[in-house]
């Protein structure tokens, strides 16, 4: 079965090495055809015009109740700060990146106390647009910082 991975470490830089085992033939290939290969259904291509149900389901139903689980289980976090007047938005992944960052400017205390009020959005998608906009609110500036790969 085809897969596809994305690795947060990029392990084309690493060294090393590991044993493994001899490869096996897959049991059904075109040279092993299945003896009763699955009936076709039409419902199940991934493709328009099929998807098309999928998609009104998402946004009707999963998208919204998805938006509601991040809210009632407090996925994403919003940190205080008495400079009022900013505000950092951050993918949870780089929180502590950019508590380092601002403990080097005298913005944060070693434990995550920041100066500045942090939105970390802990789940990107899908995005809670009142969460977002609720923190933006009577902010003069909110910076937005993402990961930077590849820079």
């Amino acid at each position: 079965m085809p897969s596809i991975m994305e690795l947060r470490i990029r392990t084309c830089h690493m060294r090393g090495s590991f044993q493994a085992k001899n490869n096996q033939p897959p049991r059904i290939s075109t040279r092993h055809l299945m003896e009763e290969p699955a009936r076709f259904d039409y419902s199940k291509l991934a493709h328009p015009p099929v998807t098309f149900i999928q998609e009104k389901k998402k946004i009707a139903q999963r998208i919204p109740s998805a938006r509601e689980y991040i809210v009632k289980h407090k996925l994403n976090e919003e940190f205080d700060g008495p400079l009022q007047d900013w505000g950092l938005v951050v993918q949870g992944g780089l929180y502590n990146t950019l508590i380092r960052s601002l403990q080097q400017f005298g913005l944060a205390k070693a434990m995550g106390e920041s100066q500045i009020p942090i939105l970390v959005l802990n789940v990107t998608c899908p995005l809670v647009h009142d969460q977002l906009s609720g923190f933006c609110k009577n902010k003069k500036a909110v910076l937005v910082l993402e990961e930077g790969q590849p820079e």
